[in-house]
């Protein structure tokens, strides 16, 4: 079905696109996070470089029982943010 002009679209026509932007756009950050999940390791070895360089140990102390995961999955979402921003951003 040809989509009208997007000046002649309905209030309804409207929300449906918005409502498969806003999929596409959560689809990328479920992607972005998938691809850092698959190099946590790598990541944060690059992100603690310039500890290691100033001279602090890279053995980090986890209070809590699911502090290292955690910590893991923080950084994966926010590094897929950066991962998945330049479509995010097209979808804008």
């Amino acid at each position: 079905m040809a989509r009208p002009h997007p000046d002649k679209m309905t209030f309804l026509e409207h929300l449906e696109e918005l409502r498969q932007r806003l999929v596409r756009v959560a689809l990328y950050l479920a992607g972005g996070f998938a691809a850092c999940w698959g190099f946590r390791e790598e990541i944060f070895h690059f992100l603690v470089q310039p500890m290691r360089k100033a001279g602090f140990t890279d053995k980090f102390i986890f209070t809590g029982p699911a502090e290292a995961l955690m910590l893991y999955m923080k950084m994966a979402f926010f590094v897929g943010i950066f991962v998945a921003a330049p479509l995010v951003l097209w979808e804008i």
